[in-house]
């Protein structure tokens, strides 16, 4: 039997590391396991990206960089926003990718693809101070894939417009419609600046306060992180190899249903045709509604009296696991 399980992390394991253990208790019974480690923006997603391309740590940077040959990923979080009476900016990503590829340029070090990785931000500038602060690299960026990693409801967002993230933002401030209209107008104005007048009402170009505009008229693309996690590991072709796929969700409830990757995850095991088991530290979803998601069974690992502080060590998750790998193993 061969069982593939590709999940995301469970508390302080990273998705490898909850993926191993899974697989483990499959192992047991003689199963053929593959691990693919998979995470969303903001929930380790660079750390599955460098388990999976075998990426190393640099310290590069006061950001987290990992770095392979097959290129790098970038998180950066906006802790340290501009003071209450300043406007905030994306200048600082900016300064740090710039940086980053100097030193890659610098060491020799190949980089056909960037993924930025941006889980909190305070900024709304369309982008505009990544765009500024890299304007000495745009060719060198333009020459790479540029991928930002998002959610997919940012992923969605348009810059400009009624859909824009002006309109969303201030209308919830009460500000007045003049100052809407003034706002979304210098927006657009910017995009106009970059090359492209119609890129703000662009899908994606609202992501991550507007900084999706600049990437995309530096010819990048707004991902999720599953998404380009199941493109760059190939998952498609390893779900036609299994005949079992597991995935993990730290928690499943009716609110995220299991975010942006258990979807991605079920999409890929029904086209092929293959059962899918879903794995949880704590399962508050029905049988009926998670078979409506693509998965045939949906279990949880620690039992509903056992609190969040409960740590799920990786030794709990094999043996919480084997159970489960006994009732779904031929």
């Amino acid at each position: 039997m061969r069982v593939l399980v590709a999940t995301g992390a469970f508390q302080d394991l990273t998705s490898a590391q909850t993926g191993a253990a899974m697989a483990r208790a499959w192992a047991e019974f003689g199963a053929q396991c593959a691990v693919v480690p998979i995470a969303e923006t903001g929930q380790g997603f660079g750390r599955a990206w460098a388990d999976l391309v075998q990426a190393g740590p640099t310290d590069w940077s006061d950001v987290e960089v990992f770095a392979a040959d097959g290129g790098m990923a970038l998180r950066f979080v906006d802790e340290n926003p501009a003071e209450a009476d300043e406007p905030s900016s994306s200048e600082r990503l900016g300064v740090s990718v710039a940086a980053l590829l100097a030193r890659a340029e610098h060491d020799g070090l190949p980089l056909p693809e960037l993924w930025l990785e941006v889980p909190a931000w305070t900024w709304g500038d369309g982008g505009a101070g990544f765009w500024h602060a890299t304007r000495q690299c745009h060719a060198r960026l333009r020459g790479l894939r540029l991928h930002l990693v998002t959610t997919s409801a940012q992923a969605g967002l348009q810059l400009t417009g009624l859909r824009g993230i002006t309109a969303a933002t201030m209308h919830t401030t009460g500000a007045h419609p003049g100052e809407l209209l003034a706002a979304d107008q210098r927006l657009v104005d910017w995009c106009t600046s970059m090359g492209d007048p119609a890129l703000g009402t662009t899908q994606g170009a609202g992501a991550v306060g507007g900084l999706g505009a600049a990437v995309l008229a530096l010819g990048g693309d707004i991902v999720t992180g599953p998404r380009e996690i199941a493109r760059h590991a190939r998952l498609a072709d390893s779900v036609q190899q299994a005949d079992l796929v597991v995935t993990g969700y730290d928690e499943l409830d009716f609110g995220s249903k299991g975010g942006d990757l258990v979807p991605v995850v079920t999409e890929l095991a029904e086209s092929a045709g293959r059962p899918v088991v879903a794995l949880a530290r704590h399962n508050w979803i029905s049988a009926r509604e998670l078979r409506t998601m693509g998965v045939e069974q949906g279990y949880a690992l620690q039992s509903e009296g056992q609190g969040e502080a409960e740590v799920l060590a990786a030794d709990g998750i094999t043996a919480a696991c084997r159970t489960i790998a006994g009732t779904w193993h031929w």
